[in-house]
């Protein structure tokens, strides 16, 4: 005998990748929520992705708990660069700014860069960009109607 493997005790759970069938299933043919594409080169395949990029949610990492909202479809482009994003995220616990991408009117659709434990990454662009555009349409809309108002009635 030249070696003996030791094999130690983990004191953490570990999270599990592993997403279930019907999951799979229900987005494997879907665009791109980031790009809009679903194509068949390598970086464009659709891979289903964990919205929330710490993986640290026991009750996503279980299969029988796991919920249809807690993931979305991305292209392996849009997934590899998510996946750096949230590992510079969670390194600093600043979170990225949406405004990095032109035409993105705010940061944030919850929160600010900085994360914490009680938003998770949800506010993060890159966590849910379809949620971050509803809620950009909801703010515009109400800053025009605010501003309207204003116009109109002044400060009454």
């Amino acid at each position: 005998m030249d070696r003996i493997r030791l094999q130690g005790f983990k004191a953490e759970l570990s999270f599990k990748q592993n997403i279930r069938k019907d999951i799979r299933d229900f987005y494997k043919d879907k665009n791109c929520v980031m790009l809009g594409i679903c194509g068949k080169s390598e970086n464009t395949k659709i891979e289903i992705d964990h919205k929330d990029g710490r993986k640290n949610n026991q009750r996503i990492s279980d299969t029988k708990t796991q919920k249809l909202e807690d993931f979305q479809p991305l292209s392996k482009a849009a997934n590899d660069a998510k996946r750096q994003i949230c590992k510079l995220c969670k390194e600093t616990n600043k979170r990225w700014k949406a405004r990095n991408i032109q035409g993105n009117p705010y940061d944030f659709y919850r929160g600010d860069e900085d994360y914490t434990e009680e938003l998770g990454c949800v506010g993060c662009y890159q966590y849910d960009p379809v949620e971050y555009r509803k809620e950009s349409v909801r703010r515009i809309a109400k800053e025009a109607i605010d501003f309207i108002l204003q116009k109109i009635y002044g400060n009454s």
